[in-house]
């Protein structure tokens, strides 16, 4: 059986050995996803494209220029704002969701403190 994880919103597939993963897969999974082994659910941080995204509780913080672009995990856009200067901030039902600003795209999982 060959393993394929095409055509889907995956950011990272936990794998024991990214090398192995990488040799031996390199076209199984689609160009925005990473084979990782600390691959997981939960508060990330973003820092690129000169912006900052992290989460507490229930709400999604931004510092950058741009815009910002929030999905829920079917895929459905759930947000998207012009970036002001300092800090924006979005509350969200708790949930996972994938946060893309510029060229780069994070999941962020929020939960009620």
């Amino acid at each position: 059986d060959q393993f394929k994880a095409t055509d889907n919103l995956l950011l990272c597939i936990s794998v024991d050995s990214e090398a192995w993963a990488n040799t031996t897969w390199p076209d199984n999974k689609d160009v925005g996803t990473v084979y990782g082994a600390n691959c997981y659910l939960g508060v990330e941080s973003l820092e690129k494209d000169n912006a900052s995204i992290t989460s507490h509780g229930n709400t999604i913080s931004i510092t950058g220029e741009g815009s910002v672009t929030i999905y829920n995990l079917l895929g459905a856009m759930v947000h998207q704002q012009k970036l002001s200067p300092g800090v924006n901030q979005i509350p969200l039902r708790s949930g996972i969701y994938l946060v893309r600003s510029g060229s780069t795209t994070r999941k962020i999982q929020l939960r009620l403190d």
